[in-house]
């Protein structure tokens, strides 16, 4: 998966992407994980969906497969945003037009 992005025209986005006048955080472009541009590079953003799926298979082993895992965790999350919204807000519809995009 990474390979497959890393080899296709993603650095021809670069320049299109890229904003000089952004200043980031020194902790942004420290080594981290294994990393030593930091997590605000192009290898670790063309490894970010393998890894969440890697990780989300390995957090739920009983599920069919890494598709179900995804759902399960996915649902799981919206699930804690719509009991916090309802918590805090008192007006659920709101979050229904985000989570029913």
């Amino acid at each position: 998966m990474t390979k497959e992005i890393l080899e296709s025209d993603v650095y021809k986005e670069m320049g299109s992407t890229l904003n000089l006048s952004i200043v980031y955080p020194d902790y942004y472009l420290n080594p981290l994980h294994a990393y030593d541009e930091g997590n605000l590079s192009w290898l670790a953003a063309a490894e970010a969906e393998a890894a969440t799926l890697t990780i989300a298979k390995r957090a739920l082993p009983d599920a069919s497969s890494i598709n179900e895992a995804m759902e399960i965790i996915r649902g799981n999350w919206l699930n804690a945003m719509e009991q916090h919204h309802q918590q805090y807000s008192g007006n659920l519809s709101h979050l229904h037009l985000f989570l029913d995009l």
